[in-house]
């Protein structure tokens, strides 16, 4: 994994259920298994393997997850200010993977699947202020205890003033949002599948995604960009969204190609505020609406090759 500058900064006690796992840090490859599997090459073996592995890795180590099911069973909470229109929101991301001030790999070697539990409510996989390459995973069935409260489970993958890679990762079935983007952060994303979540993506503050190769599925809303955030994405289908497949908000600047927006209800694309959408090749098909753009000074820019059809 190329590394980058991280920022500097206090460390962030977090709380945590896991036990402390006393041994030298690993600069190199971690090894880990799922519950059930023998000692042999195996560095960490269990449910919490995974954090285990995080807590004890250095900066530009390298986690091999063997295939397997990783249920939820510990947690670790990361700091979050939150801006409101006229306050700061003090909130918890709480953590099944918690990724902070450090840069590791996390790589599922076959069949990886990190599955949440429900009487144990937590987010997925959350980095902040680190680095993470997050390499052929699928993320599941998270959940919450309280929808409002502020601590933020039943999400996905959550990026907190961060530089993520991710390759090759499925995030389903989730109460709230899939990926999300917040603060300074930096997402490149490729072969992503996201699908039966209230947000495919909430990308927001001044994050920034660069993705190509997706498929957002059957979420509430699918693609949703806010603030000064900035995003240039390819290759990608939006599909049976309930509640807008893509949604642009404040000065949020999307930019699509190749794209496939169809069967969304009740627009294929909203923009409000000054937000600018830019689809510069694909097409729409059976969306109830196209287009609903506000009249502060949003737009929404077609490319000429762009299809529009309405079986």
């Amino acid at each position: 994994m190329a590394l980058h500058k991280m920022k500097l900064g206090a460390l962030i006690a977090s709380t945590t259920l896991l036990s402390s796992v006393a041994c030298t840090a690993f600069a190199a490859d971690i090894t880990v298994c799922p519950e059930g599997s023998g000692t042999e090459g195996c560095d960490f073996i269990g449910n919490t393997a995974i954090q285990q592995a995080v807590d004890a890795a250095s900066d530009g180590a390298v986690i091999k997850v063997m295939a397997g099911v990783y249920k939820t069973e510990a947690y670790k909470d990361a700091p979050f200010q939150e801006p409101y229109p006229d306050h700061m929101r003090d909130v918890m991301v709480r953590a099944a993977v918690l990724v902070e001030n450090k840069a590791v790999t996390i790589k599922g070697e076959g069949l990886v699947s990190i599955i949440g539990n429900p009487e144990m409510t937590t987010s997925a996989v959350v980095v902040h202020d680190g680095m993470l390459d997050l390499e052929n995973i699928s993320l599941s069935g998270f959940t919450v205890s309280e929808p409002e409260d502020p601590i933020y489970d039943g999400h996905g993958i959550f990026v907190i003033d961060s530089d993520v890679s991710l390759k090759n990762v499925s995030v389903d079935t989730l109460f709230k949002m899939a990926l999300v983007i917040r603060g300074d952060s930096k997402v490149d994303a490729q072969n992503i599948s996201i699908s039966t979540s209230h947000m495919g993506l909430w990308l927001a503050e001044n994050g920034t995604l660069t993705l190509d190769q997706a498929v957002f599925s059957g979420n509430h809303t699918g693609f949703g960009a806010y603030d000064n955030s900035v995003s240039h994405v390819s290759n990608i289908v939006i599909k049976d969204s309930i509640d807008d497949g893509v949604y642009a908000l404040g000065k949020a600047q999307v930019t699509m190609e190749n794209a496939l927006i169809m069967n969304n209800k009740p627009f294929a694309v909203r923009a409000l505020d000054s937000s600018k959408v830019d689809i510069k090749s694909g097409g729409f098909y059976a969306n109830d609406q196209l287009v609903s753009v506000a009249p502060e000074g949003a737009k929404v820019t077609l490319g000429k090759s762009v299809f529009k059809i309405q079986p």
